[in-house]
Order: structure tokens, then sequence, then C-alpha cells
């Protein structure tokens, strides 16, 4: 057991009620931190001082700024940007899909047309399929849970094709191959990660991963990009009998103000 210390709180490594992990303990204004106190191997509480909540590690400045390392953080979408449309500029009407609130685009569901229709195969429909980004311990990886469904822009419903990120990913990107219309369509998803709890901090995205083409093989390749830092949170573009253009809409993640 450590020796009391005159004057402030004494720290005992009898086990009780509402223990807590001692990796770094506040004392008096001051912070012992594992050398101190044998991180890994003695557990404590202050005698006298409410134990913090189950799952919270303090780490030095964390207490005094208010912060909490662990803690699960929010994520908030800003600086919305836009990436080029592939496809035609006239045909069909323009249309833009963005998923409600803070969530992020984890993936595409739609159709494609009939080869008879036009002579060859095209993306006939296209719906955007959201999800929440799922923030656990910070720092650490961001996963997600499946949110809105939007609607299905293109009318033309033959062969049924459906892309989902993998586990954790958002959707940043796709290449294809369009001409007057988007032909060919192969969404780029990538895990995100928090490394700081600290407000407004960006998060980190990690080794994309291209998902199975749907389409057919007309037109010319293309390949666009949300900007670096930043995600899809929703779609645009111009369909009609089938998606004329597409392209994705996007912003940049950050850590929200409080949990």
């Amino acid at each position: 057991m450590l020796a009391p210390v005159p004057g402030r709180p004494r720290v005992t490594d009898t086990l009780l009620p509402g223990e807590w992990s001692a990796c770094a303990v506040a004392i008096g204004g001051a912070l012992l931190g594992a050398s101190a106190l044998g991180c890994g191997e003695t557990r404590g509480v202050i005698l006298g001082e409410p134990a913090p909540e189950a799952g919270v590690v303090l780490e030095a400045g964390a207490a005094a700024e208010g912060g909490c390392v662990g803690c699960p953080r929010s994520i908030v979408l800003s600086g919305d940007a836009a990436t080029p449309q592939q496809g035609g500029s006239t045909g069909g009407t323009p249309f833009g899909d963005t998923c409600p609130g803070e969530q992020v685009v984890i993936g595409y569901q739609g159709f494609l047309t009939d080869p008879a229709m036009v002579g060859l195969e095209l993306v006939g429909g296209i719906q955007t399929l959201c999800g929440q980004l799922v923030v656990g311990a910070v720092p650490g990886p961001v996963g997600t849970a499946p949110g809105a469904t939007l609607a299905t822009e293109g009318t033309a419903q033959s062969s049924p094709w459906a892309q989902t990120c993998p586990a954790g990913h958002v959707v940043i990107g796709f290449s294809g191959q369009s001409g007057a219309a988007l032909d060919r369509v192969a969404f780029v998803c990538a895990p995100w990660s928090a490394d700081s709890a600290s407000p407004g901090a960006v998060l980190t995205m990690g080794t994309p991963v291209t998902l199975t083409a749907a389409g057919g093989d007309g037109g010319v390749p293309y390949a666009s990009a949300c900007p670096a830092g930043q995600l899809a949170r929703g779609s645009v573009g111009r369909s009609g009998q089938w998606v004329d253009s597409f392209g994705l809409q996007c912003a940049t993640p950050t850590v929200a103000a409080g949990p």
C-alpha cells in the first residue's frame, strides 16, 4: 500500500465496490503516472472522492481539460464538396440525395437496363444506402451502423445489383465507364479512425478497397473520388429511364465537441 500523504486523500490498493483501474490517479491536483502506481498492477480509488464512471481511464491533462480518454465520441460533417459527375450532362432530370443528419454513404444498390432497351447495358437505377458512424474508444477505429435508404434514381429495373462497403468502411469514390450515360460503376470504400478526442480533430482514412463493378462495357473509363480527408454523405446526378450521370456529395468528418 502507498504511504499516505499528509493533507491529501489517501490512495488504497484495497479492492472496493466501484473500483477503477488507476493508470493515472489525480491526487491533490497532481497526477501519479504508471511509474508511481505500477499501472497494470495497482488498482485503487481515492478515499473520500467519487470514482469515475465505468470504462473511463484518465490520462495526464485529460481531467484538467474535462476530456475523457476512452469515452465514446460523436462525429460531425462539414465542408460539403461534390465530385465531377460521370456520364451525360443533358439527359434526364437533376437529383440530389443526402443522407439525413450526420449519416454517411456505406453503399449502393440498384438495377441495370435490359440490353435490348438501348442496345447495351447501362446503370438503370441507383439507390443510396446510408449509415451512422459509431465511435467507441478514442483513439480507435470508427464503426458503422445501418441508417436510411434513400430514393431510387432511374426507372429501368432489369438485373438487380448491390455494392455494400465492408463493416467500418465508408464510400469515398467510384470508378467505371461512361459516355452519354452511366455505363458501369464500382464504388471505393475506406475505413476511418479517430486518433484524437479533441473537438474538431479530423478522422484518419485507412486503405481503400474497390467493390465489384456493376454495368456494361460501353463508354470510356473514369475514376472520381472525394477530396482528401473527405467521405461521401450523398449522391448527385441526372436520371430518367436510366442513370444519365452520377457524382458523390462529400464532407469532412471531425470529432464533435461532446460525447
